[in-house]
């Protein structure tokens, strides 16, 4: 199927076992290499847990798209990636639930995500910044009408 069919992207992420704490990456590819220029990639966060709320700016080689406590099913990722075949500014958003276990809360985030870069991508990485992942990964084309 032609990537130029489909405009936009529903990625869905449900992990069921991780090696270690840490965090779940993604980058954009194009051509079968990732996108991982610095400060190419900026995240807007909202963080609730508990009773708190919390708000923060990334900017990074890579998007941050979630948590990873080691142990049992840790988080379930629901991302939509708008026009990213089109040569123009990548954006997307994400909601996730996951579950931080060195505080032993339920955590809820809403992201934000621009890639600054003007490039037609035909792919994407998702990848823990250490330890291993299980799970399974889910993509939906938006089909073009």
């Amino acid at each position: 199927v032609s990537q130029s069919r489909y405009g936009n992207y529903l990625i869905k992420y449900v992990g069921t076992a991780n090696s270690a704490n840490g965090n779940l990456l993604m980058r954009l590819r194009v051509g079968g290499t990732d996108a991982s220029g610095a400060s190419t990639y900026v995240r807007q966060v909202f963080l609730s847990y508990s009773t708190n709320l919390a708000a923060a700016t990334q900017t990074d080689a890579q998007w941050q798209v979630g948590g990873l406590s080691s142990g049992t099913p840790q988080i379930v990722m629901h991302m939509e990636i708008y026009s990213p075949f089109l040569a123009v500014k990548t954006n997307a958003t994400n909601r996730n639930v996951q579950y931080e276990g060195a505080g032993s809360v339920w955590q809820s985030i809403a992201d934000g995500f621009n890639h600054n870069q003007t490039t037609s991508y035909d792919g994407f990485t998702i990848y823990p910044n250490t330890g291993n992942i299980s799970g399974k990964i889910f993509v939906y084309g938006y089909q073009n009408s």
